[in-house]
């Protein structure tokens, strides 16, 4: 299986050419591994749900669905907003929602699900850890 041209085949030894081909096969393979994370929204039923982001898992645990929203702000760093569904009721003695960072074997936040108009946000630095914002 030839890929080049033959006319730079016929130029080429037979070993350049092949660390050529192989050069051209990892390059695209190293760029994705070290691409930033693509913004993200995801739905989640209640119970509990493991989202990997950003090379880092979350867990949530929560009473009701949610939507969250994940937003890279660097290639350590990223962004998350996280609510009820829009019209949901979330009623007064629902149990608190948990959010735990298994990288780090943290807990981030432990409340009441948030209100759609009210959403909970913050930040995960893999370095420096959590900010809510």
């Amino acid at each position: 299986m030839n890929i080049l041209p033959k006319s730079l085949m016929n130029v080429l030894p037979k070993s350049l050419v092949t660390a050529l081909v192989l050069v051209l096969m990892v390059l695209p393979v190293a760029a994705m591994a070290t691409a930033v994370a693509v913004p993200m929204e995801k739905k989640i039923a209640a119970g509990t749900t493991v989202i990997t982001y950003g090379g880092q898992q979350l867990q949530f645990t929560t009473p009701i669905a949610l939507v969250l929203k994940l937003e890279p702000v660097s290639e350590i760093e990223f962004k998350l907003t996280m609510s009820v569904y829009v019209g949901t009721q979330v009623p007064r003695d629902s149990p608190d929602v948990d959010i735990d960072w298994q990288n780090r074997g943290e807990r981030v936040y432990h409340g009441p699900p948030p209100h759609a108009n009210h959403p909970f946000r913050g930040v995960f630095n893999s370095e420096s850890g959590f900010t809510e914002k």
